[in-house]
């Protein structure tokens, strides 16, 4: 049975976050305009995709916010995405450039350390990482090792896929199929329409 640990997320956060202190009154709309714009550049320059990894390598070399390749979860804890990069603030809190892959009708997304939401993000697990492993000397994972089923999460990520169908996590694909629309249009290297900021 999957979880979410809000807490853990949080901990192991700070433990590896670092960078320059953010706070949502730093989210501010040009912020996010000029966010969004660096991350529609990048992937109509690398022909469609995600970019999560480009766009926060990108951003931690602006404001030293390391990177980190985490699991996104649904509510319940199953797995959605198992290798997406994200950035970590100081707080533990995390900012997530390319969330509007996941066709939830966000953008880019401050999820702070406080919230429920925070849960969703937790580190990734493959062969050398994860609940369990010899090197968890400092027990970072025993929060999640109840729920572990010793899979890589981007193998758990497909067997959820093929077991439920493309998109299970969503009720309305509309988000998901402009997303995908507006990739497939970079691949052959149209210019994506311009649209307006989805939430945040």
């Amino acid at each position: 049975m999957a979880k979410i640990e809000p807490e853990a997320s949080v901990a192991y956060f700070r433990s590896v976050g670092g960078g320059r202190p953010f706070s949502p009154d730093d989210l501010t709309r040009q912020f996010v305009l000029e966010a969004e714009a660096l991350r529609e550049d990048v992937r109509a320059a690398e022909g469609g995709g995600g970019m999560c990894h480009v766009v926060s390598e990108l951003m931690e070399e602006r404001y030293g916010w390391p990177r980190l390749s985490v699991a996104y979860l649904d509510k319940e804890g199953d797995v959605i995405c198992g290798a997406h990069v994200v950035s970590l603030l100081p707080d533990g809190s995390v900012i997530d450039w390319t969330r509007d892959q996941f066709g939830e009708g966000h953008s880019v997304s401050l999820i702070a350390a406080g919230s429920a939401e925070i849960g969703r993000y937790r580190p990734e697990f493959y062969e050398d990482f994860h609940p369990g492993h010899p090197d968890d000397g400092d027990g970072v994972m025993v929060a999640w090792l109840d729920t572990y089923a010793g899979h890589t999460d981007c193998d758990e990520q497909d067997r959820l896929r093929a077991a439920r169908g493309d998109a299970w996590w969503l009720d309305d694909t509309t988000a998901l199929e402009e997303y995908r629309a507006t990739q497939a249009a970079y691949a052959v290297g149209t210019p994506a329409p311009k649209r307006a900021s989805v939430g945040m």
